[in-house]
């Protein structure tokens, strides 16, 4: 089984950590929101996001820690955040990470490129010397409804 990461903690990050710890992956979630994390330590429950879910993975709020002992870190982020997270994440990253990005949305347009998020994550990595893997997982899907096994 894999070892993930997931950044961000709302809908779609919480179904999906929810959907993975199921299937046997160690999952860590990171989130910068207090309520996320208290709820999360408490209950195992996400009651702001994905209520009446138990979930067991590790939350945490340090985002090192969070990528640490992982293989895979799963970007759940809004689009006008992912970037600054990313800038974040650089000095923490292996070349073995593979990021998995699923905001919707498109770059700033100061990002250049096409405006795809993927394409601009991947500048920020090459601009600071490193080749991840970046990888997009997009669709139309309802996260309440991936958390209960219907996507």
């Amino acid at each position: 089984m894999s070892n993930i990461a997931i950044l961000g903690l709302g809908n779609w990050g919480s179904a999906l950590a929810h959907c993975w710890s199921e299937d046997g992956h160690r999952i860590v979630g990171w989130t910068i929101e207090s309520e996320v994390y208290e709820s999360m330590m408490e209950t195992g429950i996400n009651e702001k996001y994905l209520p009446n879910t138990p979930m067991e993975i590790e939350v945490t709020m340090d985002l090192g820690h969070a990528v640490s002992k992982s293989e895979v870190i799963v970007l759940a982020l809004p689009s006008g955040v992912i970037l600054s997270v990313v800038d974040d994440l650089i000095p923490h990253l292996l070349q073995s990470h593979v990021l998995l990005d699923l905001a919707k949305g498109l770059a700033p347009a100061d990002e250049g490129g096409s405006g795809m998020i993927s394409e601009a994550i991947i500048a920020r990595l090459s601009a600071a010397g490193l080749s991840n893997a970046v990888v997009v997982l997009t669709g139309p899907t309802i996260a309440p409804e991936v958390a209960r096994g219907r996507p």
